[in-house]
């Protein structure tokens, strides 16, 4: 979550850029000491194992966190990737870039 509040959060005014953090199991009480931490103001949406299966993400889809969910303006899903390494943040932001020109 730090990464994608830094690089693309706090890059792009709310009304171009939305970002969400979605936890699926995480306690309540971690989320105030780990937003102080990393200065975070992005929304975190709590036990969301329902986002987590609609988008076939976690353990029982061979899917794991950090996970980015790209929709374009008309919310249709243009990049989805889920696990260390799979794809930088900072590409990311670059399909971002592209997806604001369109």
């Amino acid at each position: 979550m730090p990464s994608a509040q830094y690089t693309i959060a706090d890059e792009y005014p709310d009304s171009l850029v939305t970002v969400w953090g979605v936890n699926a199991d995480a306690p309540f009480d971690w989320f105030g000491p780990y937003r102080e931490q990393f200065g975070l103001t992005v929304p975190i949406l709590t036990h969301a194992i329902g986002a987590f299966n609609s988008y076939r993400l976690g353990s029982a889809f061979g899917a794991w966190p950090p996970c980015y969910i790209i929709l374009d303006k008309n919310g249709v899903i243009r990049h989805r990737t889920v696990g260390l390494g799979s794809t930088p943040i900072v590409e990311a932001a670059d399909l971002i870039e592209t997806l604001l020109e369109e």
